[in-house]
Protein backbone atom coordinates (compact mmCIF):
# COMPACT_ATOMS: atom_id res chain seq x y z
CA UNK A 1 0.00 0.00 0.00
CA UNK A 2 1.30 3.62 -1.08
CA UNK A 3 1.06 5.65 1.80
CA UNK A 4 0.35 9.45 1.84
CA UNK A 5 3.42 11.56 3.19
CA UNK A 6 1.63 13.98 5.44
CA UNK A 7 4.28 16.57 6.53
CA UNK A 8 2.54 18.69 10.17
CA UNK A 9 3.86 21.55 11.25
CA UNK A 10 3.30 23.10 14.86
CA UNK A 11 5.10 25.63 16.83
CA UNK A 12 5.67 23.87 20.18
CA UNK A 13 5.00 20.52 21.73
CA UNK A 14 1.75 20.44 23.50
CA UNK A 15 0.10 17.94 25.71
CA UNK A 16 -3.30 18.75 24.08
CA UNK A 17 -2.45 18.80 20.52
CA UNK A 18 -0.05 15.02 20.90
CA UNK A 19 -3.95 13.22 21.63
CA UNK A 20 -4.72 14.14 17.90
CA UNK A 21 -1.47 13.66 16.29
CA UNK A 22 -1.60 10.26 17.14
CA UNK A 23 -5.12 9.48 16.30
CA UNK A 24 -3.88 10.91 12.68
CA UNK A 25 -0.88 8.58 12.67
CA UNK A 26 -2.84 5.64 13.13
CA UNK A 27 -4.02 5.59 9.61
CA UNK A 28 -2.76 2.88 8.00
CA UNK A 29 -2.49 4.87 4.48
CA UNK A 30 -0.90 8.16 6.22
CA UNK A 31 2.82 8.17 7.02
CA UNK A 32 3.22 11.46 9.28
CA UNK A 33 5.74 13.10 9.94
CA UNK A 34 5.17 16.12 12.68
CA UNK A 35 7.70 19.09 12.67
CA UNK A 36 7.84 21.00 16.13
CA UNK A 37 9.41 24.65 15.46
CA UNK A 38 10.61 24.58 19.00
CA UNK A 39 10.63 22.28 22.37
CA UNK A 40 8.65 24.55 24.51
CA UNK A 41 7.85 28.31 24.64
CA UNK A 42 9.37 30.86 27.06
CA UNK A 43 5.86 31.51 28.62
CA UNK A 44 5.13 27.09 29.20
CA UNK A 45 6.16 25.48 32.16
CA UNK A 46 4.78 21.90 30.10
CA UNK A 47 7.45 19.44 31.13
CA UNK A 48 7.58 17.95 27.41
CA UNK A 49 10.00 14.96 28.36
CA UNK A 50 6.84 13.66 29.85
CA UNK A 51 4.99 14.07 26.81
CA UNK A 52 7.08 12.47 24.30
CA UNK A 53 6.46 9.32 26.36
CA UNK A 54 3.15 9.29 24.69
CA UNK A 55 3.93 10.59 21.15
CA UNK A 56 3.20 7.41 19.10
CA UNK A 57 3.96 9.29 15.41
CA UNK A 58 7.61 10.69 13.79
CA UNK A 59 8.71 13.71 14.70
CA UNK A 60 11.39 16.12 14.58
CA UNK A 61 12.39 19.22 16.64
CA UNK A 62 13.53 22.02 14.22
CA UNK A 63 16.60 24.53 15.05
CA UNK A 64 15.61 27.25 15.34
CA UNK A 65 16.13 31.58 16.32
CA UNK A 66 13.43 33.35 18.46
CA UNK A 67 12.74 36.59 18.55
CA UNK A 68 11.25 38.51 20.96
CA UNK A 69 8.97 41.26 20.12
CA UNK A 70 7.64 43.89 22.78
CA UNK A 71 4.31 44.17 21.92
CA UNK A 72 1.94 44.37 24.99
CA UNK A 73 2.02 41.04 25.50
CA UNK A 74 5.44 39.66 24.18
CA UNK A 75 5.28 37.60 21.17
CA UNK A 76 8.00 35.06 20.76
CA UNK A 77 8.68 34.41 16.48
CA UNK A 78 10.42 31.10 15.96
CA UNK A 79 12.55 30.83 12.54
CA UNK A 80 13.26 27.67 11.36
CA UNK A 81 15.26 28.01 7.83
CA UNK A 82 15.71 24.01 8.65
CA UNK A 83 12.15 23.57 6.98
CA UNK A 84 13.61 24.00 3.61
CA UNK A 85 15.93 21.21 3.44
CA UNK A 86 12.77 19.14 5.26
CA UNK A 87 10.30 19.86 2.64
CA UNK A 88 12.29 18.61 -0.03
CA UNK A 89 13.66 16.02 1.47
CA UNK A 90 10.98 13.65 1.52
CA UNK A 91 8.43 15.20 -1.33
CA UNK A 92 5.34 15.52 0.70
CA UNK A 93 2.30 15.05 -0.63
CA UNK A 94 0.00 17.13 2.38
CA UNK A 95 1.66 19.78 4.44
CA UNK A 96 -0.19 21.21 7.28
CA UNK A 97 0.55 23.94 9.21
CA UNK A 98 -1.24 24.95 12.46
CA UNK A 99 -1.56 28.77 12.18
CA UNK A 100 0.18 31.41 10.97
CA UNK A 101 2.46 33.52 13.45
CA UNK A 102 6.01 31.92 12.84
CA UNK A 103 8.38 32.12 9.78
CA UNK A 104 7.75 28.74 8.54
CA UNK A 105 3.53 27.97 8.63
CA UNK A 106 4.36 31.64 6.62
CA UNK A 107 6.66 30.51 4.06
CA UNK A 108 5.00 27.08 3.80
CA UNK A 109 1.93 27.90 1.37
CA UNK A 110 4.07 30.20 -0.74
CA UNK A 111 6.50 26.94 -1.73
CA UNK A 112 3.53 24.07 -2.43
CA UNK A 113 4.12 25.03 -6.33
CA UNK A 114 7.83 24.49 -5.58
CA UNK A 115 7.93 21.27 -3.17
CA UNK A 116 4.70 19.79 -5.32
CA UNK A 117 2.37 19.50 -2.29
CA UNK A 118 -1.13 20.33 -1.66
CA UNK A 119 -1.40 22.87 1.70
CA UNK A 120 -3.81 22.77 4.22
CA UNK A 121 -4.52 25.33 6.79
CA UNK A 122 -5.20 24.56 10.27
CA UNK A 123 -6.48 27.70 12.03
CA UNK A 124 -8.58 28.51 14.80
CA UNK A 125 -8.23 32.82 15.37
CA UNK A 126 -11.17 34.68 15.83
CA UNK A 127 -12.20 38.24 14.91
CA UNK A 128 -12.10 38.33 18.84
CA UNK A 129 -7.76 39.21 19.22
CA UNK A 130 -7.39 42.40 18.05
CA UNK A 131 -3.52 43.24 18.36
CA UNK A 132 -0.53 45.16 16.81
CA UNK A 133 0.38 42.23 15.29
CA UNK A 134 -2.59 41.69 13.95
CA UNK A 135 -2.53 44.58 12.10
CA UNK A 136 0.50 44.30 10.57
CA UNK A 137 0.45 40.81 9.28
CA UNK A 138 -3.48 40.74 7.87
CA UNK A 139 -2.18 41.47 4.31
CA UNK A 140 0.34 38.06 4.70
CA UNK A 141 -2.27 36.43 6.67
CA UNK A 142 -5.10 37.34 3.95
CA UNK A 143 -2.73 35.83 0.87
CA UNK A 144 -2.01 32.32 3.38
CA UNK A 145 -5.79 31.73 3.40
CA UNK A 146 -6.51 32.15 -0.19
CA UNK A 147 -3.30 29.96 -0.74
CA UNK A 148 -4.58 27.18 1.00
CA UNK A 149 -5.85 23.93 -1.07
CA UNK A 150 -8.43 23.17 1.94
CA UNK A 151 -8.72 25.12 5.33
CA UNK A 152 -9.55 23.52 8.74
CA UNK A 153 -10.95 25.86 10.79
CA UNK A 154 -11.20 24.16 15.16
CA UNK A 155 -15.00 26.36 16.11
CA UNK A 156 -17.60 28.55 14.38
CA UNK A 157 -15.91 31.68 15.33
CA UNK A 158 -12.69 30.53 13.47
CA UNK A 159 -14.55 30.08 10.12
CA UNK A 160 -16.33 33.37 10.32
CA UNK A 161 -12.68 34.73 10.59
CA UNK A 162 -11.53 32.85 7.90
CA UNK A 163 -14.50 33.37 5.71
CA UNK A 164 -13.66 37.36 6.31
CA UNK A 165 -10.45 36.92 5.20
CA UNK A 166 -11.27 35.64 1.88
CA UNK A 167 -11.70 31.88 2.67
CA UNK A 168 -14.39 30.28 0.39
CA UNK A 169 -16.88 28.06 2.33
CA UNK A 170 -16.30 25.09 -0.01
CA UNK A 171 -12.37 25.03 1.39
CA UNK A 172 -13.43 25.03 4.96
CA UNK A 173 -14.12 22.11 7.03
CA UNK A 174 -15.07 22.68 10.65
CA UNK A 175 -14.03 20.87 13.94
CA UNK A 176 -14.25 21.45 17.31
CA UNK A 177 -10.59 21.44 19.33
CA UNK A 178 -9.96 18.56 21.24
CA UNK A 179 -8.71 17.16 24.35
CA UNK A 180 -8.38 13.55 25.49
CA UNK A 181 -11.92 13.37 26.99
CA UNK A 182 -11.70 9.48 28.06
CA UNK A 183 -8.51 10.30 29.94
CA UNK A 184 -9.88 13.16 32.33
CA UNK A 185 -13.95 11.18 32.28
CA UNK A 186 -11.47 8.09 33.59
CA UNK A 187 -9.69 10.41 36.47
CA UNK A 188 -12.72 12.04 37.80
CA UNK A 189 -14.24 8.61 38.22
CA UNK A 190 -11.08 7.24 40.02
CA UNK A 191 -11.39 10.50 42.40
CA UNK A 192 -14.84 9.86 43.48
CA UNK A 193 -13.50 6.04 44.67
CA UNK A 194 -11.12 7.61 46.66
CA UNK A 195 -11.29 9.71 49.85
CA UNK A 196 -11.00 13.56 48.54
CA UNK A 197 -9.42 14.57 51.72
CA UNK A 198 -6.07 13.37 50.59
CA UNK A 199 -6.07 15.78 47.54
CA UNK A 200 -7.55 18.69 49.24
CA UNK A 201 -4.62 18.26 51.79
CA UNK A 202 -2.27 18.11 49.02
CA UNK A 203 -3.27 21.44 47.61
CA UNK A 204 -3.79 23.34 50.83
CA UNK A 205 -7.86 22.97 50.33
CA UNK A 206 -9.27 21.16 53.36
CA UNK A 207 -10.84 23.86 54.74
CA UNK A 208 -12.68 25.31 51.48
CA UNK A 209 -16.18 24.29 51.09
CA UNK A 210 -16.95 25.76 48.03
CA UNK A 211 -15.28 26.79 45.21
CA UNK A 212 -14.60 28.43 42.05
CA UNK A 213 -12.20 27.51 39.46
CA UNK A 214 -9.65 29.28 37.15
CA UNK A 215 -7.43 27.32 35.19
CA UNK A 216 -4.74 29.24 32.81
CA UNK A 217 -1.60 31.85 32.45
CA UNK A 218 -1.93 34.75 34.89
CA UNK A 219 -1.41 37.68 32.05
CA UNK A 220 -3.22 40.88 31.31
CA UNK A 221 -5.84 39.19 28.45
CA UNK A 222 -7.27 36.39 30.71
CA UNK A 223 -9.14 39.66 32.42
CA UNK A 224 -8.44 37.15 36.07
CA UNK A 225 -9.05 40.89 38.05
CA UNK A 226 -12.45 40.75 36.84
CA UNK A 227 -13.56 37.48 38.06
CA UNK A 228 -12.00 38.33 41.18
CA UNK A 229 -14.20 41.60 41.58
CA UNK A 230 -17.28 39.43 40.66
CA UNK A 231 -15.92 36.52 43.47
CA UNK A 232 -16.48 39.53 45.82
CA UNK A 233 -20.00 40.20 44.64
CA UNK A 234 -21.36 36.88 45.88
CA UNK A 235 -24.48 36.57 47.96
CA UNK A 236 -23.00 32.54 48.82
CA UNK A 237 -21.08 32.63 51.93
CA UNK A 238 -17.94 30.34 52.05
CA UNK A 239 -16.81 30.92 48.39
CA UNK A 240 -12.99 30.22 47.55
CA UNK A 241 -11.14 31.19 44.32
CA UNK A 242 -9.14 29.08 43.50
CA UNK A 243 -6.29 29.32 40.33
CA UNK A 244 -4.44 27.50 38.71
CA UNK A 245 -1.73 28.31 36.59
CA UNK A 246 1.05 31.13 36.72
CA UNK A 247 3.00 34.19 35.11
CA UNK A 248 3.76 37.68 36.56
CA UNK A 249 0.16 39.17 37.48
CA UNK A 250 0.08 36.79 40.99
CA UNK A 251 1.08 39.08 42.91
CA UNK A 252 -1.52 41.74 41.50
CA UNK A 253 -4.18 39.10 41.98
CA UNK A 254 -3.42 38.34 45.55
CA UNK A 255 -3.19 41.36 46.78
CA UNK A 256 -6.77 42.39 44.34
CA UNK A 257 -8.30 39.51 46.45
CA UNK A 258 -6.91 40.55 50.05
CA UNK A 259 -8.66 44.20 49.42
CA UNK A 260 -11.63 42.92 48.46
CA UNK A 261 -11.99 40.57 50.80
CA UNK A 262 -11.78 37.42 48.01
CA UNK A 263 -10.71 34.05 49.84
CA UNK A 264 -8.35 32.82 47.02
CA UNK A 265 -5.72 29.97 46.74
CA UNK A 266 -3.19 29.92 44.25
CA UNK A 267 -1.88 26.23 43.30
CA UNK A 268 0.80 26.27 40.95
CA UNK A 269 1.46 24.78 37.63
CA UNK A 270 0.12 21.08 37.56
CA UNK A 271 1.31 19.13 35.02
CA UNK A 272 -1.84 17.64 32.43
CA UNK A 273 -1.85 14.34 34.03
CA UNK A 274 -2.90 15.69 37.34
CA UNK A 275 -4.51 18.45 36.17
CA UNK A 276 -8.50 16.61 36.69
CA UNK A 277 -7.81 16.30 40.53
CA UNK A 278 -8.12 20.11 40.35
CA UNK A 279 -11.19 20.18 38.34
CA UNK A 280 -12.78 17.33 40.76
CA UNK A 281 -12.72 19.41 43.73
CA UNK A 282 -14.05 22.17 42.28
CA UNK A 283 -17.81 23.60 41.46
CA UNK A 284 -17.54 25.55 38.61
CA UNK A 285 -14.96 26.40 36.34
CA UNK A 286 -15.26 30.02 34.68
CA UNK A 287 -13.11 31.61 31.80
CA UNK A 288 -12.95 35.30 31.61
CA UNK A 289 -10.99 36.23 28.96
CA UNK A 290 -10.84 39.48 27.43
CA UNK A 291 -8.75 37.49 24.41
CA UNK A 292 -9.40 33.88 23.87
CA UNK A 293 -8.24 31.58 20.97
CA UNK A 294 -10.53 28.70 22.19
CA UNK A 295 -10.17 27.58 25.97
CA UNK A 296 -9.09 24.20 26.12
CA UNK A 297 -9.98 24.35 29.70
CA UNK A 298 -13.52 24.60 28.98
CA UNK A 299 -12.92 20.89 27.29
CA UNK A 300 -11.33 19.49 30.11
CA UNK A 301 -13.91 20.70 32.92
CA UNK A 302 -16.81 19.55 31.13
CA UNK A 303 -14.99 16.20 30.44
CA UNK A 304 -14.60 15.76 34.42
CA UNK A 305 -18.42 17.25 35.03
CA UNK A 306 -18.28 20.54 36.03
CA UNK A 307 -20.75 23.60 34.82
CA UNK A 308 -18.85 26.00 32.82
CA UNK A 309 -19.22 29.42 32.69
CA UNK A 310 -17.21 31.56 29.63
CA UNK A 311 -17.02 35.36 29.00
CA UNK A 312 -18.05 36.10 24.93
CA UNK A 313 -14.87 36.73 24.01
CA UNK A 314 -13.48 33.23 24.18
CA UNK A 315 -13.39 31.28 20.39
CA UNK A 316 -15.35 27.90 21.94
CA UNK A 317 -18.40 30.16 23.47
CA UNK A 318 -20.69 28.78 20.15
CA UNK A 319 -19.45 25.20 19.80
CA UNK A 320 -19.88 24.26 23.81
CA UNK A 321 -21.54 26.47 25.72
CA UNK A 322 -25.18 25.63 25.32
CA UNK A 323 -26.56 29.02 27.63
CA UNK A 324 -28.66 27.33 30.87
CA UNK A 325 -27.57 23.59 30.50
CA UNK A 326 -24.46 23.01 30.98
CA UNK A 327 -23.40 26.78 32.07
CA UNK A 328 -23.77 30.11 30.59
CA UNK A 329 -22.02 33.01 29.34
CA UNK A 330 -21.24 36.27 30.46
CA UNK A 331 -19.98 39.75 28.81
CA UNK A 332 -16.28 39.87 29.72
CA UNK A 333 -16.62 43.57 31.12
CA UNK A 334 -19.30 42.80 33.30
CA UNK A 335 -18.63 41.46 36.65
CA UNK A 336 -22.16 41.56 38.13
CA UNK A 337 -23.74 39.50 35.33
CA UNK A 338 -20.73 37.09 36.30
CA UNK A 339 -21.43 36.68 40.12
CA UNK A 340 -25.10 36.52 39.19
CA UNK A 341 -24.42 33.28 37.07
CA UNK A 342 -21.96 32.01 39.79
CA UNK A 343 -24.37 32.05 42.27
CA UNK A 344 -26.84 30.63 40.70
CA UNK A 345 -24.80 27.46 40.51
CA UNK A 346 -23.54 27.58 43.71
CA UNK A 347 -26.98 27.90 45.33
CA UNK A 348 -28.63 25.07 43.45
CA UNK A 349 -27.35 21.77 43.88
CA UNK A 350 -29.65 20.00 41.58
CA UNK A 351 -28.74 22.60 38.59
CA UNK A 352 -25.09 22.56 39.03
CA UNK A 353 -25.15 18.29 39.01
CA UNK A 354 -27.78 18.27 36.15
CA UNK A 355 -25.28 20.94 34.00
CA UNK A 356 -22.30 18.57 34.77
CA UNK A 357 -23.66 16.05 33.75
CA UNK A 358 -24.63 17.77 30.36
CA UNK A 359 -21.42 19.18 30.15
CA UNK A 360 -19.84 15.70 30.03
CA UNK A 361 -22.59 14.43 27.59
CA UNK A 362 -21.70 17.13 24.94
CA UNK A 363 -17.69 17.07 25.14
CA UNK A 364 -18.38 13.20 24.96
CA UNK A 365 -18.88 13.56 20.84
CA UNK A 366 -15.98 16.07 20.74
CA UNK A 367 -12.71 13.92 20.84
CA UNK A 368 -9.26 13.36 18.96
CA UNK A 369 -9.87 10.80 16.96
CA UNK A 370 -12.93 13.08 15.34
CA UNK A 371 -10.27 15.72 14.96
CA UNK A 372 -7.88 13.58 13.07
CA UNK A 373 -10.75 12.23 11.06
CA UNK A 374 -11.58 15.76 9.37
CA UNK A 375 -7.80 15.99 8.73
CA UNK A 376 -7.85 12.22 7.18
CA UNK A 377 -11.04 12.80 5.06
CA UNK A 378 -9.48 15.79 3.40
CA UNK A 379 -6.15 15.04 3.18
CA UNK A 380 -7.44 11.97 0.58
CA UNK A 381 -9.44 14.37 -1.11
CA UNK A 382 -6.58 16.21 -2.04
CA UNK A 383 -4.43 13.31 -3.29
CA UNK A 384 -6.73 11.77 -5.64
Amino acid sequence: MKKIRVALVHNIISPYRVPVFNALAKKRDVDLTVFFLSESARNRQWNTRLYKKHMHFKYKILNNTKIIFPFKEPVEYIINFAIFHELAKKKYDVVITSGWADFACQIIPFLKNVYHYKFILWAGSTKDEPSLQRTLTLPLVKKIVIAADHIVAYGSKAKDYLISLGASTRKISSTVNAVDVAYFKKQAKLMKRQKLARVRKQYSLLDVKRSVLYVGQFIERKNVEMLIKAMSLLKVPDVTLILLGYGPRKKIYLQLAKKMDVDIRVINHVELENIPNIYSLSDVLVLPSREEVWGLVVNEAMAVGLPVIVSNKSGCINDLIFEGKNGFSFHHDNEKELAEKINLILTNSDLKKRMGRESQKIISRITPAKTAAVFYQEIKKLVK
